[in-house]
């Protein structure tokens, strides 16, 4: 009988458990439940055999209405176009499934407006807490949280532009990586080198031009803001701005009279843009100019020639930002903060050529 309720329901109750064991509600809850309710070895094993046979799952919601409790977790990004946003959510979903909660996805489109507004619907809500991973620097999205009552209790933040002292973050060494893709080109040989990037509002985005920099200056190489070549254009004016981007940068570096060895691209995308362009155009990758990524996204095995880039393991950023969030959550660690930094990596393919 519990069986055919089940296949008409979609899935198991603890009223379907309850019938099949021959006890009541109570007992197959308290049992579920861990409780430390004296319920005899036979029934326990009896009642926990037969749920995993109708495969029973939780009802976490229900749990929380009655415990005060909620089993989600807000999840802020920029967007969801970037692989790099994919992977990091990715990371998080892993995590927070195997814990027993469920993930609010919401995609803020570096638009601030538009934080603000997404924040006021979080407040609607109740949420456990929150990861946040977005483009914007000036804190608007902390200062709202803080001076809202109905705040979640914990926010974790991952690849986020600015450091905070009053909560968990992961980051990402961004100057640094840029600093090792720089000395790659240099001992490749290039001396003629260009950063290629949308504009530096942002601490990610202005890490990654100082490291360029710090190499380019370390090496003797003189430098001028000529080597920097930024699209200051509308990003949400396109629906993958930042590949549009690197098109629209890959037409002035061509249209240049005096031409570079080399172009480090502020990201992966970024570098698929160039590299789309100068295809396009007869120029050869890496004969003619080699190009440096930076994110290590899953689309650059497949381009064409595969991508050289700095890996951003952002997948791992994700697990990592969840488990420290779900660890705070359980042990209710006010006053006990986690701050990890993460080191990079270069991934050397077929895009970079070695020149005299």
């Amino acid at each position: 009988m519990a069986r055919k309720k089940r296949m008409a329901t979609g899935f198991t109750t603890i009223k379907d458990i309850a019938r099949e064991c021959g006890v009541s509600v109570t007992s197959v809850s308290r049992v579920l439940s861990n409780s430390s309710y004296p319920v005899s070895a036979q029934m326990r094993e009896k009642i926990l055999k037969t749920a995993q046979r109708l495969d029973y799952t939780p009802n976490l919601f229900a749990r929380g209405l009655k415990t005060n409790e909620s089993s989600e977790i807000a999840i802020l990004v920029p967007n969801i176009v970037n692989p790099f946003y994919t992977s990091l959510v990715s990371g998080i979903e892993s995590v927070a499934a195997k814990e027993g909660y469920t993930i609010l996805l919401y995609s803020t489109d570096s638009n601030n407006m538009s934080e603000r507004k997404i924040i006021n619907s979080i407040h609607g809500k109740r949420i456990s807490g929150m990861i946040i991973s977005t483009g914007s620097d000036n804190g608007e999205i902390i200062r709202i949280l803080q001076s809202n009552s109905q705040s979640p209790t914990r926010i974790v933040l991952v690849d986020y532009p600015s450091p905070s002292s009053n909560h968990s973050s992961v980051f990402f060494d961004y100057r640094k990586g840029s600093a090792l893709g720089v000395e790659y080109l240099i001992r490749k040989g290039h001396r003629d080198i260009i950063y290629a990037g949308l504009k530096p509002d942002r601490r990610t985005r202005t890490e990654r031009i100082e490291g360029f920099k710090d190499v380019i200056e370390k090496a003797g190489i003189p430098f001028s803001e000529e080597a920097l070549c930024i699209y200051d254009g509308n990003e949400n004016a396109k629906e993958n701005p930042e590949f549009f981007a690197g098109t629209e940068l890959a037409k002035r570096i061509c249209a240049k009279s005096k031409k570079s060895t080399a172009v480090v691209a502020m990201n992966d995308m970024v570098a698929f843009g160039l590299m789309n362009h100068f295809n396009r155009s007869g120029v050869k990758i890496p004969q003619d100019v080699s190009i440096l990524g930076f994110d290590d996204n899953l689309f650059c095995e497949v381009s064409y020639p595969p991508l050289t880039t700095v890996r951003i393991p952002s997948g791992q950023m994700g697990e990592l930002a969840a488990k420290i969030l779900v660890d705070e959550l359980r042990n209710d660690s006010a006053d006990s903060y986690i701050n990890l930094t993460i080191e990079p990596t270069l991934i050397e393919r077929n895009t970079v050529a070695e020149v005299n």
